[in-house]
C-alpha cells in the first residue's frame, strides 16, 4: 500500500513538472516567433473598407513576401505601403489577382528591421450582392520569402482577419 503511494506521488510530481516546465517552453517559443496580422473591419454592401496588414514580435528581417487571399465578395481597388519596412516595396501589380503578392526587400541592409506595426493598407470594394456575414481575409508566405540580414529562413505565424458585412438587404420570397 505505500508503495502505491510513493509511486501516485512520483507520478503525479511528474506530471506537475512536464506540465509547467513544457508551457513556458512553448510560451518562450511563441513570443520569439513573428506575427503577420490582418485587421478586422465592418461594411456595407457597395461600400469601400480599409483593412491593415501589421507585424507584431518582428525578429528581424530584410525580405518578405506576402500573398494575401480574401474571399469573394471582396475586391481590392487600392494597397499602400506604409513605409515601415525599409528596402524597396514591390506591389503585385494586377489589382483581381487573389492571392495578391506584395513584398519588401531591403538589399543594401547592414541590420535587420526589427519594426512593429502597420506595413500595408489594403482598400476592398465590398460587392453590391454580397450577403450579410463575413468575408476573410489572410495571408501566406513561402517560409524562403522572409529572412534576415544573414540569409537565415525567419518564423512567422499569420493572424487572419475579415470584413464583416451588415446592412444588406433582405430578399423575400
Amino acid at each position: 500500500m505505500e508503495r502505491r503511494k510513493l509511486l501516485a506521488t512520483i507520478v503525479s510530481f511528474v506530471m506537475l513538472f512536464s506540465c509547467c516546465f513544457g508551457i513556458n517552453a512553448i510560451s518562450v517559443f511563441a513570443a520569439d516567433e513573428g506575427v503577420f496580422i490582418v485587421s478586422s473591419e465592418s461594411a456595407k454592401p457597395g461600400e469601400e473598407v480599409t483593412v491593415t496588414i501589421s507585424i507584431a514580435n518582428n525578429p528581424g528581417i530584410i525580405t518578405s513576401q506576402l500573398e494575401i487571399h480574401y474571399d469573394t465578395g471582396l475586391t481590392i481597388k487600392s494597397v499602400t505601403d506604409k513605409g515601415l519596412l525599409k528596402g524597396t516595396y514591390t506591389p503585385g501589380g494586377d489589382l483581381t489577382a487573389n492571392p495578391y503578392t506584395i513584398s519588401w526587400n531591403d538589399a543594401t541592409a547592414t541590420s535587420n528591421n526589427t519594426s512593429n506595426g502597420v506595413i500595408a493598407e489594403i482598400t476592398f470594394t465590398v460587392s453590391e450582392t454580397a450577403t450579410n456575414g463575413d468575408y476573410d481575409i489572410w495571408v501566406t508566405f513561402d517560409e524562403d520569402n522572409v529572412f534576415d540580414i544573414n540569409m537565415n529562413n525567419v518564423a512567422f505565424t499569420t493572424q487572419a482577419g475579415k470584413v464583416s458585412v451588415t446592412g444588406a438587404a433582405c430578399v423575400t420570397h
